[in-house]
This record gives structure tokens, sequence and C-alpha cells, in this order.
């Protein structure tokens, strides 16, 4: 897999799992996770999007917790 394809995958996977927890998260955090998304800094996106849900003390969906999981397979594959 190209680096190319790897982006679009994590793009993917990350602005899903935003989509589906967007409604329950404060504008600020929810603004920040975009910002970095389209910046590609796909950890800073996946750690603030945790840290949110983590803070306001909110289960992530299954579907969410699947598209998180996936995304950090693919930054970490070594594990995290």
């Amino acid at each position: 897999m190209d680096y190319q394809q790897l982006w679009e995958q994590l793009e993917t996977l990350l602005e899903t799992a935003l989509e589906r927890e967007q409604s329950r998260l404060p504008a600020g955090s929810v603004s920040d996770i975009r910002h970095f998304i389209d910046h590609r800094e796909y950890g800073l996106a996946w750690d603030e999007l945790a840290a949110a849900l983590s803070e306001l003390n909110l289960t992530p969906s299954e579907h969410t917790k699947a598209a998180m999981q996936q995304a950090a397979s693919l930054m970490y594959p070594e594990g995290r």
C-alpha cells in the first residue's frame, strides 16, 4: 500500500468515527479533530477524538470503536 492509499483509508476511518460522535462532542473538539484530519495529522485526530470521548465519559458506538481500532492498526502496525 502506498502512502496515498494509507492516507485515504485513515481519513475515511477517522471521518466516519467523527461523524458518528460529533453530535455528542463540543464544537471546539469537532473543529480540532477536523483540522487534524484535513492536515493529515491522523494520530493527533485519533488522540483528540479518544480524549474528547473520555473526558465526557462517553462510550463510543461499536462502529466508532471499530473504525478507531482499524485506524490505530494502520498507523501503528507493531502495536501502540
